[in-house]
């Protein structure tokens, strides 16, 4: 059974991004296979907040890594980042062209 739950800013339970990231910490521990999508900035943000608390609770039973994350809109590193390589031999030629040209220009 899947379920999703959609925290935003206006409705998060939460007054700061590190108490949401606890909101969607103790979420994801209710299920084993969970996703987390970000959006935009935000979105990046409190994910840093959720692999942190991830991080230091590792030792946990419950402690449930994400299935996948999904970045929707969101900014990213690609210089030094291997895994680029790796996601892009699964884009068609044209697709992988047009990124680097985008890396060159200094572009998204």
């Amino acid at each position: 059974r899947m379920s999703t739950t959609f925290m935003s800013k206006e409705k998060a339970p939460a007054d700061s991004i590190h108490a949401l990231a606890w909101e969607v910490h103790k979420l994801a521990q209710m299920s084993p296979c969970w996703f987390f999508h970000a959006f935009s900035n935000g979105g990046c943000f409190v994910w840093e907040q959720v692999r942190k608390i991830q991080q230091q609770q590792q030792h946990l039973k419950s402690n449930h890594p994400p299935l996948g994350v999904i970045f929707d809109s969101a900014p990213a590193n690609y210089y030094g980042n291997a895994n680029l390589s790796k996601a892009l031999s699964y884009c068609t030629w044209s697709e992988q062209a047009r990124i680097q040209l985008q890396r060159f220009l200094g572009g998204a």
